[in-house]
């Protein structure tokens, strides 16, 4: 079960189940910021008004659709604590906000799975936000395409649910209408931006 949850946690990206407690490093001590984030240890800082979106090799994140929030993983072995920090500032935001929130998260095709170090940043984060995440309107789109990590999400439902609501797409059409259902549940319109980003789920 310890390595379904390490798995779960790192497909997810952010905001989903944690089923055991962690030790080691701790996200408690930061502090979220929208603008200019600089939590204590954030070597980078990231203006989020200016610059709606973050690209590197690694990762990609896009806010400019908000409550839609997507994160495309390319490289998730070397993906960075800061833009990991960056991943769990841009939920914080959104929740002490009661903020609509609405996170779709992809991972490239047999890219591998983010390291132990940040998988414990998620852990302590989800589990830190519980009481939050049952408060706010959030969900999450995953991107699942491999089967058997589908059916390792499954085992893993059947013992916790996640705290917050979580949707496992097989495909990229899968993805999108699940985007679109949560929104039109949350009372968000769908924009021809939002639709826009949807068509392109499938050069990613």
């Amino acid at each position: 079960m310890r390595r379904f949850l390490g798995y779960y946690i790192t497909i997810c990206g952010l905001t989903i189940a944690v089923m055991l407690s962690y030790s080691g490093f701790s996200y408690r001590s930061c502090r979220p910021f929208w603008a200019g984030l600089q939590p204590n240890g954030l070597l980078m800082t990231w203006d989020w008004d200016a610059n709606p979106i973050y690209e590197s090799e690694r990762i990609h994140i896009d806010v400019t659709n908000s409550p839609l929030v997507v994160y495309h993983y390319k490289l998730p072995r070397q993906i960075t604590d800061d833009e990991t920090r960056l991943v769990l500032d841009l939920a914080d935001f959104h929740l002490e906000r009661n903020l609509p929130y609405l996170a779709l998260v992809t991972l490239q095709r047999g890219s591998g799975i983010i390291p132990l170090r940040q998988r414990q940043m998620f852990a302590d984060w989800l589990e830190d936000r519980c009481d939050q995440l049952n408060r706010v309107d959030c969900s999450a789109v995953i991107l699942v395409p491999e089967a058997i990590f589908r059916a390792v999400l499954r085992v893993v439902y059947r013992f916790r649910e996640p705290p917050m609501r979580t949707i496992t797409a097989a495909d990229h059409a899968g993805a999108a209408a699940a985007v679109v259902s949560e929104l039109e549940r949350m009372g968000e319109p769908i924009t021809a931006e939002i639709e826009a980003v949807l068509r392109r789920l499938g050069s990613w």
